[in-house]
């Protein structure tokens, strides 16, 4: 059973579709069945969680894109400087050394990088 793009895993929620049946599908008794009407809440409650987490996993899943974007943006500006200042002959720019630049620039875009990944590891088919 599917709700919002998550399984679910547990077979509480799938169970209520049988709640108070027999084994020949036999419609339940009147006793059964205001049990079974009690027991819609708990079964809407099931659904909201699982809308709940997928609402979750896409605010996730925003942040790890926004993440991803704006470092490997920062990264190759500040990479471009460093590359900038060691061309033009500057080995300090900022009170920072040019290599530094360097490997702050590539360190930024490797983590753009693992966001990216991340997100296209929990969008894969299953």
């Amino acid at each position: 059973m599917e709700h919002g793009g998550a399984v679910a895993r547990s077979g509480v929620c799938a169970s209520f579709r049988n709640y108070g049946r027999d084994a020949s599908g036999a419609r339940p008794r009147p006793a059964a069945r205001s049990a079974a009407s009690r027991l819609g809440g708990a079964l809407a409650d099931c659904q909201g969680r699982f809308r709940e987490q997928a609402i979750r996993e896409d605010k996730l899943d925003k942040l790890a894109l926004l993440t991803a974007r704006s470092s490997g943006v920062v990264g190759l500006v500040v990479t471009l400087v460093g590359v900038v200042a060691r061309l033009t002959g500057r080995s300090v720019l900022g009170g920072f050394e040019s290599a530094t630049l360097l490997h702050g620039g590539v360190a930024a875009m490797v983590l753009g990088c693992l966001a990216y990944l991340y997100v296209l590891v929990e969008h894969r088919p299953r």
